[in-house]
């Protein structure tokens, strides 16, 4: 068994206003914590993995080719493989997501594994 507690999990920015920690990292899935501040924007991504997370606090308005949807607190998302998505923080405090991702994202893990080394 494996417990951890949010606030434990160490965070790295990756992009102005991101900040990114791994909370678990298995032969399978990847779970992170991702702090985004008010105001940010990314624009749309894709990846290989499935995604889906659940918003901890803020408010967030996800976008992809086809829709977009306002959420906040609570409310739980979910992004197909590499379906493409961006994000603009709608909130005035910062956003708070948890996110799992499957397969595994190896890439992240080591990209935050470097730069918590640095």
């Amino acid at each position: 068994m494996f417990a951890t507690n949010l606030d434990e999990v160490k965070k790295v920015e990756i992009a102005p206003g991101v900040k990114i920690g791994i909370a678990l990292h298995t032969d399978n899935i990847t779970i992170t914590v991702v702090e985004i501040d008010p105001g940010t924007q990314l624009e749309p991504h894709t990846h290989v993995q499935e995604q889906m997370g659940i918003v901890l606090q803020g408010k967030v308005r996800f976008f992809t080719g086809e829709e977009e949807k306002v959420l906040q607190s609570g409310d739980i998302y979910y992004f197909k493989s590499n379906e493409p998505h961006g994000l603009v923080v709608e909130s005035d405090e910062k956003l708070i997501l948890m996110e799992i991702f499957y397969p595994k994202r190896d890439d992240l893990y080591q990209l935050i594994k470097s730069k918590l080394s640095e």
